[in-house]
Formats: structure tokens, sequence, C-alpha cells
């Protein structure tokens, strides 16, 4: 039997439209969820970053989000490094204030404390790689000098190459790594082409320095550049912070 062609366009119209709200629907029901789930995993990062969540570790993210919940603590710094009273850092997200006039910015910050005394702080960092921006923590021992540990959680760059910056081989070669040298300066910390022994010939300033991916030196360079330029947000906050421990 042959429709006409308004039956035809009214009965694709009718499909497209009940269709179209049952996505919207779907999509609606499950929002809170996939936003759960989202904020899981950035939560996974800092406490894998800070040390207590082993990497690749296969747990639920109700349990993820109870040992966040029981171990870290967030507060905002201003950028002159002041805290910022009644402001939780874990509130805030780092690329949204740095688009809000100087003034205006706060800076989030997590700390493991206990007994009042800090023992590893995570910090936001976030930049340009090859095709993306680069999203993680990156986590200081109580000294906030020294490398606790690295994560990027979210990027686009290339399977194989750039995105070799989620595996545990990369970011573990932060680990024990310094930001600040003997005189005081910051350094942040350089992602070299090739092997850092091949590349930096003094072995007290290998420190400073981590193993490049090969083929990907432009995603290399993107961490080097993201470390170094949200490290100097953060470094009003870290002076202050070490000043006050070497008055101790």
């Amino acid at each position: 039997m042959r429709h006409s062609k308004p039956y035809s366009v009214l009965f694709i119209l009718a499909i497209t439209i009940v269709f179209g709200f049952l996505l919207a629907l779907a999509a609606t029901a499950l929002k809170p969820a996939q936003d759960f789930n989202a904020a899981v995993n950035v939560k996974r990062n800092i406490l894998v970053a800070v040390g207590l969540l082993e990497r690749g570790a296969d747990v639920a993210l109700e349990e993820i989000d109870r040992i966040y919940n029981e171990s870290m603590q967030s507060f905002a710094v201003d950028p002159q490094g002041r805290i910022v009273d009644g402001v939780r850092g874990a509130d805030l997200d780092l690329e949204d204030e740095l688009d809000k006039p100087g003034d205006q910015q706060r800076y989030p910050v997590f700390v493991v404390a206990t007994d009042g005394q800090a023992e590893a702080y995570a910090l936001p960092v976030y930049g340009k790689g090859l095709w993306s921006t680069l999203y993680g923590y990156l986590a200081l021992e109580p000294d906030l000098n020294t490398v606790r540990g690295i994560t990027f959680y979210d990027h686009g760059e290339t399977p194989g190459l750039g995105a070799e910056i989620t595996e545990p081989w990369f970011q573990e070669n932060f680990v024990g790594k310094q930001i600040f040298d003997d005189l005081g300066n910051l350094r942040a910390i350089t992602v070299v082409k090739g092997k850092v022994v091949d590349r930096v010939s003094r072995a007290e300033e290998r420190r400073f320095y981590v193993d490049g991916i090969s083929g990907a030196s432009i995603t290399s360079r993107g961490v080097t550049n993201l470390l170094a330029d949200k490290l100097g947000i953060y470094e009003p906050y870290i002076r202050r912070v070490r000043g006050q421990q070497a008055a101790l």
C-alpha cells in the first residue's frame, strides 16, 4: 500500500521526535552517574599521584570516593599564595579560574594531612600537547620540592606516542625529582629528548630532568611547558609554605 508524500514526511517527523525525546530522557537520566564517574576519575588520579592508591589498581568507584573523602583536604590560594578562607579547592577548576581577572583568581590545592601535618600536596596541571590539552595532577612531598608522583587523566594524544604520558614507566620517571635548585630557583622539570643519562652530563643536574617519549617530542615539550607554567602560578604559595617551614 502506497502512502502519500505528506504522510511519509509526518511519519518520519514523528519517529524523529519520539526517538529524540527518548535519547534526551536517557541522557538526562544517565547524567548524574556520568558526572559521578568523571568526578571519581579525577579523585582516583589525585590519590594515585599522592601515593594513596596503587597505579592501575582495580578499585570500585565507591571505594575510591570513600578513600578520597577520608584522606584528602582541599583549599584555595590567591595569586599571592595566601589561603582563601571559606573556599574549597575541590569546588574550583583551575582552567576556569585562569580565565578570570588576576585579582579574582583562586587556585585549588589538595593535601593529605595527619594530625594537622601535611604529608603530600597535589596541584592540578594542564597544558597543550600535540593534538589536545593534557590534564593531570602533580604531587609533592611535604618539603614542597620533591616530586611524589604525577598522573595524566585526560588527553587526546596519539596512541603509542604522545599517549604514553599515561603509562607507568613515564609517570614513575618523575618520582624523586626536584623543582628547586640549591640556590632556591624554581626549575620545574624538563622532559628531554631521549634518555636523561645521555643528554645531561652532570649527575647533580639530572634531578630536574626525565626521560622523553620516543617519537613524541611535541607532547614531551608540552609536559615540560605545562609543569613550568602551573608551578609558576603556585610558586608564591609554595615559597610561602617553604619559608614557614624554614622558620620552624
